[in-house]
C-alpha cells in the first residue's frame, strides 16, 4: 500500500489537499508489479483541509476491514481454468507501507512534527530552539541512530 498527498491542481499555494492510497500486487513478476495495468487504486481522500491523525482513520476504516476479510481467505471464481474446479480460494495481506514521513505520522499515529520528531531517539532527545536560525535544532540525535557510524 502506498499513501501520499498530492496536490492535483499544480499550485504550490494551494489549500486542496488529495491522497490517493494505491495497492500494489506482490505476487506478479517484478517488473509487473508497478505496471500501471496491475497498481489498484484502492482509495482517494479529497480534502479541501489537511488530512490530520482524528479523521484519516474515517477514510481508511473501509479499506482496513476489506483486507480484514480478504486475509481471512475468500472463496473465489478463477476465470482462467476451462474446465474443472473453477472455485479457488484468495487470501491476501498487507506486506508493506510505503509513504513519506508525514504519511508515517498519520497513518502510525505517532508524532511526526515538533519537538519529539525523532521517533528512535524520543526518549532521549535534547533540542532547543536557535532564534538566528529561526529552527529547532537536535543535539546529539544522530549518535542514538542504529544506522548511522561514529
Amino acid at each position: 500500500m502506498a499513501i501520499d498527498g498530492v496536490n492535483p491542481f499544480g499550485e504550490k499555494s494551494s489549500n486542496w489537499s488529495t491522497w490517493p492510497i494505491l495497492l500494489f500486487n506482490y505476487n506478479l513478476s517484478p517488473w509487473l508489479v508497478t505496471n500501471k495495468l496491475f497498481v489498484m487504486l484502492a482509495l482517494i481522500i479529497p480534502s479541501k483541509e489537511s488530512i490530520k491523525m482524528h479523521n484519516i482513520d474515517v477514510y481508511m476504516t473501509p479499506l482496513i476491514e476489506e483486507l480484514q476479510v480478504l486475509w481471512r481467505r475468500v472463496v473465489t471464481y478463477d476465470v482462467t481454468k476451462v474446465e474443472g474446479k473453477k472455485h479457488c480460494i484468495l487470501q491476501a495481506m498487507l506486506k508493506w507501507i510505503i509513504h513519506d514521513y508525514l504519511a508515517y505520522g498519520l497513518v502510525a499515529r505517532c508524532v511526526h512534527q515538533g519537538h519529539k520528531a525523532c521517533l528512535i531517539c524520543r526518549p532521549n532527545l535534547t533540542f532547543h530552539h536557535f532564534l538566528e536560525l529561526g529552527k529547532v535544532v537536535y543535539e546529539g540525535c544522530h549518535i542514538y541512530h542504529p544506522y548511522q557510524k561514529n
